[in-house]
C-alpha cells in the first residue's frame, strides 16, 4: 500500500507521530496563511501606488489649465493660449501614459520599456508646459513678489528648457532601441543591412545624446558665470537635438521598411491557404498592418516636425533678423507640430507595443469550429463493428486513469521504497519503467498488469486528460507536467522544483485544499500493461545513469502482444493487432473525448523538445487536433520555448522514431500523404491563434510571427 508522499521522522503507527503529524500540518497551515496575507498585502500595496500614480498623470493635465487660467489677467491673449495647449499635451500624454500601464496577459521586457518611454515624455511635456510658462512669467507684468523672485533669474528658464530638450533626445534614443527591437525580430537569424543600419543609428544617437549634454551644460555654466557664450555654443545644443530627430526618421523608415518587405509573402499565405491557416495569416496580417500604418503615421509627423525646425535652425543661423521667425504664427506652428509629434509617437509606441490591442488567449485551446484533420479518418461504425474485440479492448485502456494522489504517492516513494537510487536529475521515464513500474506491477494481486491497475486498486476510472510525453524525458518533469496542468500553470518549471523531498508535503497539501487529487490522468507508462509488451527484454541494451547497470528484463510470463500478433483487425495483418495495447491510442482518445465533452490532452513537452521526433507523441498530437479535442502545451520554461521555436519549423514526420520500428511504418501507412501531413503539423503546432504555441504577444512577438509566416511561404 503506497503511503503519503512526505514522511519526516514520525512514524505513522504511533500516536506520537500521528500528533506530530497533526502539529507539523497546523505549522504548514499556519505558514500557509501568513504567506498569502503577506502576498495580499504586497498585491494591495502595488495596487494602490498604481491607482496613486494613475491620479497623478491624470490630475497633472487639470492642474496645469487650472494654474493657467489662474495668470488670465496677467498674460496676452497669446501667451494666455499657449500655455492652454501646453496643458492639453500634458493632459494628453498623461492619459496615454495611464493607458501604457494597464494590465496584461504576459509582461514582456518591451512592454516595460514602452511604459519607461512613456513616462519620460510626459516629462517631457511636463517641463515643455514648465519651461513655457517660465518665459511668459518673464515677459509679463507681475503684481506678486512670489513670481517675481522665481523667474527674476534668466538661467532658471535656460534650465527647465535644457532639461526638456534633453530628456526629449533619451526619449529618441529609447524609441530608436526599441525600433531596433522590431526589425531584429522581423530578421532574426539573417544577415540584414537593416538590422546593422538600426544598431548604427543606435550608437550614433547615442553618441548625440552625450555630446548634447555635454553642449547643454557647457552653455548653462558660461551662462551662470556671466560669460557670453560663442555662437557655435549658442546652437550647437539645437543642431545635436536636431540630429537626434532625423536618425529617428531613419529608424521610423527602416522598421516600416521592413514589415512592408515580408507582407507580400503573409499576403501570400493567407490567399493560399485555406481553414485555420487562412485565419492565422489573416489575423498576422491584420496585426501586421496596423503596425505598419502606426510606423508611418509616426514617420509622417516626425518628417513635418524636422522640416521645421529644420528651416528654424537654418534661418536662425544664417539670418538671424529674420522676423517672421518671431512672428506668433511660426511659433505657434512650432508648438503646435512639436506637440503632435509627441502624441503621435506615443499612440504609435502604444499600438507598437501591443499593450491596447493585446487580447487574452486561454491556457487551453478550446476549438470552437472544426479543426482540419490531419490524419485519415477513423474507421466508420460498420468497419468499428466488424471486431468488437478491438473495441473492447479500447474501452478497457480507457477506464485505466491515474489520479493525481496516485501519482504523487508513487513519486514520494522514489529513492526510499522503491528505485532506492532515483535521482531526479538523471532518470527519466523509461529509467523510472523499467526499475520501478514493471517490477511493481509484476504478480501483485491483480496478476501482472498496468501500475495504474494496481495504484488505483482495480478501480476502473475513466480518464479525464491524456498525457502525451516522451519517455527520453526526465521523470520529474513529466511529473512536474501534470501538477502544472492540474494548477493551471503554463510551464512547469518551479513545480519541479516543489517536488524536492523537503517542498513535497506543501505542494500535496496545496493540491488537496484545492481539490485537485482527485483529477484522473491516463499516461502510457502507468495505464499501458508493459508485461503485455516490453518487459520482458532490453533489446537497446539501456543502462541506469547511476549505476551503470543494464535494466533487468521480468520473468512475468505474460503473453505479449506485438503490433502483428494474432488476431489482427479485419483477419488482415496490418500492424493492427486487437490484443496489443500498443496501437490503440488514437481510438482510446476518441472514445473518451466522445463520452467527455472536457476531455483534453496535455503535452508535456521535454526540455530537449524530444517529443516532436517521437512518432507516436505526434500521433497523438494529430488525433487530438482533428478530434477538436482541448489541447494543453506544458514546456520548462519560456526560455527554453524560445531556444527551440525555429526547429518546429522543420518537423518531418517520415524522420521520426519510435521505440519499435514497426510502430512507424504503422504510423506512416495511416497518414498516406506525408508531405501534406508535414505541411499541416507544423501549421498546427505553430498555429499563432489557436495553435499549441499560442501565446499574448507584444510588439517583437508579433514580428516574429511575421518572419515566420513569411520565410515559410518563401520556403514552400
Amino acid at each position: 500500500m503506497l503511503s503519503h508522499p512526505v514522511q519526516g521522522v514520525c512514524d505513522a503507527s504511533s500516536e506520537d507521530s500521528k500528533g506530530c503529524q497533526i502539529h507539523k500540518a497546523r505549522e504548514r497551515s499556519l505558514a500557509s496563511y501568513l504567506r498569502q496575507g503577506c502576498l495580499k498585502c504586497g498585491s494591495f500595496g502595488m495596487q494602490a501606488s498604481l491607482l496613486l500614480f494613475r491620479v497623478a498623470l491624470l490630475t497633472a493635465g487639470p492642474f496645469f489649465t487650472a494654474l493657467t487660467i489662474s495668470y488670465k489677467d496677467r498674460l496676452s491673449e497669446n501667451s494666455y493660449g499657449a500655455l492652454h495647449l501646453d496643458a492639453f499635451f500634458v493632459w494628453v500624454l498623461g492619459g496615454l501614459c495611464c493607458l501604457s500601464t494597464r494590465k496584461v496577459p504576459k509582461m514582456s521586457s518591451f512592454i516595460l520599456h514602452t511604459r519607461g518611454w512613456f513616462f519620460m515624455m510626459f516629462l517631457t511635456a511636463v517641463l515643455s508646459f514648465s519651461t513655457d510658462r517660465c518665459w511668459r512669467l518673464r515677459a509679463g507684468a507681475f503684481d506678486s513678489a512670489f513670481y517675481k523672485r522665481a523667474v527674476s533669474d534668466v538661467n532658471i528658464c535656460r534650465v527647465h528648457g535644457g532639461a526638456m530638450w534633453q530628456l526629449l533626445v533619451v526619449g529618441m534614443v529609447w524609441q530608436c532601441w526599441l525600433l531596433k527591437l522590431r526589425v531584429a525580430a522581423l530578421d532574426q537569424g539573417r544577415v540584414c543591412s537593416r538590422e546593422n543600419a538600426l544598431h548604427g543609428v543606435f550608437i550614433l544617437q547615442t553618441v548625440l545624446l552625450f555630446a548634447g549634454l555635454y553642449s547643454r551644460v557647457k552653455y548653462l555654466v558660461l551662462r551662470f558665470n556671466s560669460i557670453e557664450p560663442s555662437a557655435a555654443d549658442e546652437h550647437t545644443a539645437g543642431w545635436l537635438r536636431t540630429g537626434s530627430v532625423m536618425l529617428l526618421l531613419v529608424a521610423l523608415v527602416l522598421t516600416t521598411i521592413a514589415y512592408l518587405r515580408l507582407l507580400p509573402n503573409v499576403k501570400s499565405v493567407a490567399k493560399n491557404a485555406t481553414g485555420r491557416q487562412e485565419a492565422e495569416a489573416r489575423r498576422v496580417l491584420r496585426a501586421s498592418r496596423i503596425h505598419v500604418i502606426a510606423s508611418m503615421a509616426a514617420t509622417a509627423v516626425t518628417v513635418m516636425y524636422t522640416a521645421m525646425d529644420m528651416c528654424n535652425r537654418l534661418t536662425a543661423w544664417f539670418d538671424p533678423a529674420a522676423t517672421w521667425r518671431t512672428s506668433d504664427a511660426w511659433g505657434w506652428s512650432i508648438k503646435v507640430m512639436f506637440g503632435v509629434d509627441l502624441i503621435v509617437n506615443g499612440c504609435a509606441m502604444l499600438i507598437l507595443s501591443g499593450g491596447v490591442l493585446a487580447q487574452t488567449v486561454p491556457a487551453c485551446c478550446d476549438t470552437g469550429s472544426a479543426n482540419e484533420s490531419i490524419i485519415p479518418p477513423k474507421p466508420s461504425s460498420s468497419e468499428c463493428s466488424e471486431c468488437p474485440q478491438w473495441q473492447q479492448k479500447v474501452r478497457e485502456l480507457s477506464q485505466r486513469g491515474l489520479s493525481l494522489d496516485a501519482l504523487l504517492k508513487f513519486y514520494g516513494q522514489l529513492g526510499r521504497d522503491c528505485m532506492p537510487h532515483y535521482r531526479p536529475d538523471l532518470h527519466t521515464t523509461a529509467d523510472v519503467v523499467r526499475q520501478a513500474i514493471i517490477p511493481g506491477s509484476a504478480a501483485t494481486a491483480f496478476g501482472s498488469c498496468a501500475m495504474a491497475t494496481v495504484l488505483m486498486q482495480g478501480v476502473a476510472t475513466p480518464a479525464q486528460r491524456m498525457v502525451t510525453h516522451a519517455w527520453s524525458n526526465l521523470f520529474a518533469d513529466l511529473v512536474a507536467a501534470v501538477v502544472a496542468d492540474a494548477l493551471d500553470y503554463s510551464s512547469y518549471a518551479d513545480v519541479r522544483e516543489r517536488l524536492k523531498p523537503g517542498k513535497l508535503g506543501h505542494l500535496y497539501t496545496e493540491l488537496q485544499q484545492q481539490d485537485l487529487l482527485q483529477l484522473r490522468y491516463w499516461i502510457c507508462a502507468f495505464c499501458v500493461n508493459q508485461h503485455a509488451g516490453i518487459c520482458a527484454g532490453n533489446p537497446n541494451q539501456d543502462r541506469d545513469p547511476v549505476t551503470l547497470q543494464l535494466h533487468p528484463v521480468c520473468d512475468c510470463g505474460h503473453p505479449k502482444f506485438w503490433n502483428d500478433t494474432e488476431p489482427c483487425r479485419f483477419g488482415r495483418s496490418d500492424g493492427e493487432s486487437v490484443g496489443c495495447e500498443m496501437n490503440k491510442f488514437s481510438d482510446m482518445m476518441s472514445l473518451l473525448a466522445s463520452h467527455d465533452p472536457l476531455f483534453r490532452q496535455v503535452v508535456a513537452v521535454d526540455q530537449k523538445f524530444d517529443l516532436f521526433s517521437r512518432a507516436w507523441c505526434v500521433a497523438e498530437i494529430s488525433q487530438a487536433y482533428s478530434c477538436n479535442m482541448g489541447q494543453r502545451l506544458l514546456f520548462h520554461s519560456q526560455s527554453n520555448l524560445d531556444m527551440h521555436r525555429e526547429s518546429l519549423d522543420a518537423l518531418k514526420v517520415e524522420e521520426m522514431q519510435a521505440s519499435r520500428p514497426e510502430d512507424v511504418k504503422m504510423i506512416l501507412r495511416k497518414i498516406g500523404d506525408v508531405a501534406r501531413f508535414n505541411d499541416n503539423l507544423r501549421w498546427m503546432i505553430l498555429d499563432e491563434e489557436k495553435g499549441l504555441l499560442k501565446s499574448w504577444k507584444d510588439a517583437t512577438d508579433i514580428a516574429n510571427v511575421v518572419r515566420r509566416i513569411a520565410y515559410r511561404q518563401r520556403a514552400v
